[in-house]
């Protein structure tokens, strides 16, 4: 008998495993380019770009996951023109590596998300990497094989303390993204 009941909790805790796992086991990248958009009450033009690359553990339909990203991202720095940033080197080069959970509820074709975490965030003009935190939302679109998305995000992070300026002290990235889902 103490065999029969051995080998039974065995079988369930196998079964256990795989129920739990299958969910896990599903494994989506996504690629993604887009604009930054300026801080609230900036002054300056400093519109950019953003290339982003993620890898996302969790349902493919409704549920909740978890989601890393690498981001890179470069606005203008108070330049005034095209050149300026091209000849002159005149831009802010943001990089991060984010992680943190998201939660998608499908309906139809479409799965609006919501995201939030944290990450190490790099930036020129900083002395080294600063923790920070980010969230946003979006919407995939299953109903063709290309599997496109559309994301808006907002991440902040501490700058250098003893900045006079307000955006050197407390920096953040806005982004709106587009791109597809493999």
């Amino acid at each position: 008998m103490i065999r029969t009941h051995g080998s039974t909790v065995r079988r369930a805790a196998l079964l256990a495993a795989l129920c739990l796992a299958a969910p896990l086991a599903a494994q989506d990248f996504r690629v993604a380019g887009g604009v930054t958009l300026p801080r609230a009450g900036s002054n300056v033009s400093d519109i950019g770009g953003q290339v982003q690359a993620s890898m996302e553990l969790g349902p493919r339909t409704s549920g909740v996951g978890i989601r890393v990203d690498l981001l890179y991202s470069q606005t203008s720095s108070q330049a005034m023109s095209v050149g300026d940033i091209v000849f002159g080197g005149r831009s802010m080069r943001t990089m991060a590596a984010a992680g943190g959970v998201f939660y998608r509820r499908e309906v139809r074709d479409f799965a609006p998300y919501l995201l939030a975490g944290g990450g190490a965030y790099g930036q020129t003009g900083m002395a080294g990497v600063a923790l920070g935190l980010h969230g946003g939302v979006g919407v995939d679109y299953a109903g063709s094989r290309m599997r496109p998305f559309a994301e808006a995000r907002m991440h902040r992070w501490r700058g250098d303390e003893g900045a006079v300026t307000v955006q050197q002290r407390e920096r953040s990235l806005i982004s709106a993204l587009v791109g597809l889902r493999f």
